[in-house]
C-alpha cells in the first residue's frame, strides 16, 4: 500500500467518524493519531522559517510557519475546514478546474511549505460541508498536475 493510499484511508475514516463542523485542530489531532497507527512517523504543526536572502547575500527570518501534519519527513500534509472554496468543478463538465485549484492561497500554502524543506510529495485536505477532498500537490511537476484530473479524489 503506498503512503498515499494510506493517507486517502485515514482522512476517510476521519471523516466518515467525525464529519463536517470541527475545527482544523480537531481533524489534525484524529488523523495524526490514524497515521500514527500505520507506523508511518507523523509530526503534527511541524516549524518551519521563511527566509528573506538581502542583496548582500544576509538572511533574515521573515515568518515561522507551522506545517499541520509532517510525515516521516517526506509527506507534507496542509488540512483545512472550509465549504466550497476546494471545489473547483465545472458546472457543465463536471471536471475539475486544477488552474483554479492552484491559484488558492490554500493550495499555494502547501506549495510554500515544499519549496522551504524541499520535499515533492504533499496533500490538501479539506475536510468540507458536503465532501472530503484530497488534492496532490507536487510542487516538482506543474504541468502534470495541471494536466491530470485525478489527482483529487472526492468522497461523498
Amino acid at each position: 500500500m503506498t503512503n498515499q493510499s494510506i493517507i486517502q484511508k485515514a482522512s476517510v475514516r476521519v471523516y466518515e467518524q467525525l464529519g463536517f463542523g470541527l475545527s482544523e485542530s480537531a481533524y489534525q489531532t484524529a488523523l495524526a493519531a490514524e497515521l500514527s497507527e500505520t507506523y508511518l512517523d507523523v509530526q503534527t504543526e511541524f516549524h518551519v522559517s521563511q527566509y528573506y536572502t538581502t542583496t548582500k547575500g544576509r538572511k533574515v527570518q521573515i515568518a515561522d510557519l507551522r506545517i499541520d501534519i509532517l510525515i516521516d519527513n517526506l509527506i507534507i500534509l496542509e488540512l483545512k475546514t472550509v465549504d466550497g472554496v476546494l471545489e473547483k468543478f465545472d458546472k457543465k463538465t463536471g471536471e475539475l478546474k486544477m488552474g483554479e485549484i492552484m491559484k488558492l492561497k490554500e493550495y499555494k500554502q502547501c506549495e510554500r511549505y515544499q519549496n522551504i524543506k524541499d520535499i515533492n510529495e504533499g496533500y490538501l485536505i479539506n475536510f468540507g460541508k458536503k465532501k472530503l477532498c484530497f488534492i496532490n500537490v507536487n510542487e516538482k511537476n506543474k504541468e502534470e498536475v495541471n494536466k491530470n484530473v485525478m489527482n483529487i479524489e472526492s468522497f461523498d
